[in-house]
């Protein structure tokens, strides 16, 4: 969102107030199909994003869409329009290009700075949707976990030495302090691996709160808004 927004900076304003209204929609609609392409690709994601936003009325409620253009998504294919998350970032797109001062009121200095802008926020999301929704085959975790356990098993006795001494010292010198490390480093990677396997799940300790992200993309947002609407220079 913040590499969209600074693309804004190369909205030409006039010197009238319509004009001025005008440029001011016209960013914050563009953003508000950014926050909603972002909210749509990772609610097919993360299951607690899903459950917030689970109807279009959520996404009207929250400000992040208006019912034409849920209509719009809708269209002949009404179960299935939360899977068509790039077609806000489009509608963005196509206002930037209608560089039409009788219909946006403003005009661009340069368009191609902005249109990049959103042509990477829609390939990085495009990238997590592959990622998520391409995992690696389920028999791959499985093997895995069973050559890394089996290796702890046979490791423990492998490890231990056959002709071993009476003493206390000799004892504690045969432990096999070395291999026990390697176990419990080996073990906590395979933990930790497991945990970020899906970082948009369910749990709280580890996982990215989306819907705080959310929250917190959308103040950003209005703040660079206002600040970009009333720039320190004119003060």
């Amino acid at each position: 969102i913040t590499n969209c927004l600074a693309g804004f900076v190369q909205l030409e304003f006039g010197d009238d107030q319509k004009t001025q209204d005008a440029a001011l929609r016209l960013k914050k609609k563009i953003v508000r199909y950014c926050l909603l392409s972002w909210t749509m690709c990772l609610a097919a994601i993360s299951p607690p994003l899903h459950d917030k936003f689970s109807s279009g009325e959520k996404y009207i409620q929250k400000g992040l869409m208006r019912k034409g253009e849920m209509k719009a998504l809708q269209g002949d294919r009404p179960a299935c329009w939360k899977d068509q998350w790039w077609i806000p970032i489009t509608w963005a797109i196509c206002l930037v290009n209608s560089n039409h001062p009788e219909s946006q009121g403003c005009k661009l200095k340069e368009q191609k700075d902005i249109i990049s802008n959103l042509n990477k926020f829609q390939s990085k999301l495009h990238t997590v949707s592959l990622y998520q929704n391409n995992p690696l085959p389920l028999i791959y975790g499985q093997a895995l976990i069973l050559a890394i356990y089996s290796w702890i098993i046979l490791g423990i006795f492998a490890s231990q030495y056959l002709d071993i001494q009476h003493s206390a010292s000799v004892i504690f010198f045969s432990i096999p302090w070395f291999q026990i490390v390697k176990i419990i480093l080996i073990y906590a990677w395979m933990k930790v691996a497991n945990i970020v396997r899906n970082p948009f799940g369910l749990d709280d300790n580890y996982d990215i709160n989306l819907e705080e992200m959310l929250d917190h993309n959308i103040w950003k947002a209005s703040l660079s808004i206002r600040h970009l609407d009333r720039p320190i220079y004119t003060f």
